[in-house]
């Protein structure tokens, strides 16, 4: 009989002490499950979506390495301007929370300051789009198409910068183009020095100046051309 009570004591010990290990292991961060994923700070972009560029999921092992990871992946997307990746302990496994700052949505585009190409002209050169998020780098490259555009109606003074207004409350903006167009420069005519064995008319096919010629060739004056 003290033989019985002897074992199973034993076997006691052991359940004990394996339940503290287990609990020590998780305790210590070996093994900890993540228990929920939660997205805030997402306005246009759905939690859905954000969710579905993760590769973590809800039940798979805590890794801190993952995380960095998963940083540069939602940075990728272009969605956000920001993003910071929290955890929080629940009965010893782990919640992901991902706090993001998203680009603004463009709600409207306008310009101001130019006089000689109607709003309505310059809008259908341009190539953002009223929804699309707020990218710097292409509000640049649309300055310069701008500009181009204007050079070639002979505007080589033309300066364009832009504005962004944005609302904190909705998370969208409008974006103002400020011309400056300042005067245009049409060639009226071109002339030659010194050609003596090849007539003007001969040299003129070779340039790519040209001068203005009612409304069927604009002569606009560029200068880089030119040069």
């Amino acid at each position: 009989m003290k033989k019985k009570i002897l074992s199973l004591m034993f076997i006691a010990v052991l359940v004990v002490n394996f339940c503290c290990a287990v609990s020590w292991a998780r305790g210590s961060g070996e093994d900890k499950q993540i228990v929920a994923i939660q997205v805030k700070g997402n306005y246009a972009i759905s939690t859905t979506t954000i969710l579905n560029k993760l590769k973590i999921k809800v039940g798979d092992v805590f890794e801190e390495s993952a995380l960095n990871k998963e940083l540069k992946r939602l940075y990728g997307t272009g969605y956000f301007s920001d993003v910071f990746i929290e955890t929080e302990d629940r009965d010893g496994d782990v919640v992901v929370i991902l706090a993001v700052v998203e680009k603004p949505v463009i709600e409207k585009i306008d310009f101001t300051g130019n006089a000689h190409i109607n709003t309505a002209r310059l809008l259908k050169k341009s190539k953002i789009e009223i929804g699309s998020l707020l990218d710097y780098s292409v509000l640049s490259a649309e300055v310069a198409e701008i500009q181009a555009f204007y050079l070639e109606k002979g505007y080589s003074n033309v300066r364009v910068d832009y504005t962004v207004d944005t609302d904190p409350a909705t998370g969208k903006a409008t974006v103002v183009f400020k011309v400056d167009e300042g005067l245009a420069i049409k060639i009226k005519s071109i002339k030659f020095e010194g050609n003596v064995a090849i007539p003007s008319s001969e040299l003129e096919k070779y340039m790519s100046t040209k001068t203005a010629w009612w409304f069927i060739r604009k002569g606009a004056f560029d200068a880089e051309k030119f040069e």
